[in-house]
């Protein structure tokens, strides 16, 4: 099951990388950042499974598994919003809390000037991500 959940999300990453190629300006940076927030979802999930199913207490805990997860540039870049330009440009939900691979429980925000920008695609537990919707 693990193996088959890796294949789909390398598969997305890369129909993903295409699609970066074909845009340009505002829209490239929004889905580079949606790309890296969708890697740091599933570095979190990866994390998880070695974890006695328990998310990441940081971003800093994601370090070993952004490349894992698919991450094309190093921790530092992936963890820089390219859209926002915030450093760190995301932030996870529920630090320490159980996975529960719930498509409606937030994992990870992006942040504009260092705050929540729900305006902004976040990350849910199960892996995707898309439009904010309230918990």
């Amino acid at each position: 099951m693990n193996r088959y959940r890796h294949s789909i999300v390398t598969a997305a990453f890369g129909l993903l990388f295409l699609a970066l190629t074909a845009c340009g300006g505002g829209e490239k940076a929004r889905l580079q950042a949606n790309l890296a927030q969708t890697v740091l979802a599933g570095a979190a999930i990866l994390y998880a499974h070695e974890h006695d199913n328990n998310l990441p207490n940081t971003l800093q805990d994601l370090r070993s598994y952004t490349s894992k997860a698919g991450a094309y540039g190093t921790f530092e870049e992936t963890i820089e919003n390219p859209f926002t330009g915030d450093n760190p440009g995301y932030e996870l939900a529920n630090p320490g809390s159980p996975l529960s691979y719930s498509p409606r429980k937030i994992m990870v925000y992006q942040l504009r000037d260092g705050k929540r920008d729900t305006s902004l695609n976040v990350a849910y537990e199960d892996g995707h991500s898309g439009e904010y919707i309230a918990e």
